[in-house]
């Protein structure tokens, strides 16, 4: 059996070949992008049912993250419409619910909690939604006193908002998690 040279690197050079390998430089391949333009590729690489669907989310996800970074840098520079910021995040969180990767999803709805309150207001039905969303991922994964308190911010954003239905529900699900039934059911 005939051995091999070990070929010796010197550790900068063996960190950048790590970062190159792991995909670290694909952020180039969207360097001249806007975080719409970015979002829009990662849409268009979704879709392709030519790749493997693993693949495919995988490569969608790294795009949908590079337009989040680009949509935070952009809040300074561009009018962001409400609808667009919706959309990138709704993609990002459906890929990662596809993938199964709760916890980034968690993260995700942190992360839009945290822009929506800061460009938004923090009263706006959109905050209250993704306070929303995130009591309802807690509760899922066992952790409902966390639930009651995204379940009570949501319902203190709708009634701000007078939506008043919205904060019925929520009032049915505090109840019901206080009750120890989980409040599954909502007012008819």
């Amino acid at each position: 059996m005939t051995r091999l040279p070990v070929l010796r690197l010197s550790p900068w050079i063996a960190a950048l070949v790590l970062l190159i390998v792991t995909g670290c430089g694909s952020k180039s391949k969207y360097a001249g992008l806007s975080w719409k333009e970015t979002l829009e590729e990662g849409k268009k690489i979704r879709s392709d049912e030519s790749t493997p669907s693993k693949e495919r989310f995988a490569a969608a996800e790294e795009a949908y993250r590079i337009a989040l970074e680009k949509l935070q840098d952009a809040f300074d520079k561009e009018t962001i419409k409400t609808s667009d910021m919706r959309e990138l995040f709704n993609e990002l969180e459906s890929v990662l619910r596809t993938q199964g990767e709760k916890t980034e999803v968690e993260q995700v709805i942190k992360t839009k909690i945290s822009l929506y309150t800061k460009y938004l207001g923090k009263d706006r039905v959109l905050t209250g939604a993704a306070h929303e969303a995130l009591g309802h991922l807690y509760k899922k994964s066992g952790r409902k006193q966390m639930a009651l308190v995204e379940y009570e911010e949501a319902m203190r954003i709708y009634k701000v908002n007078n939506r008043s239905s919205s904060a019925a529900k929520m009032k049915t699900l505090i109840d019901g998690l206080k009750a120890g039934s989980g409040g599954d059911k909502a007012p008819q």
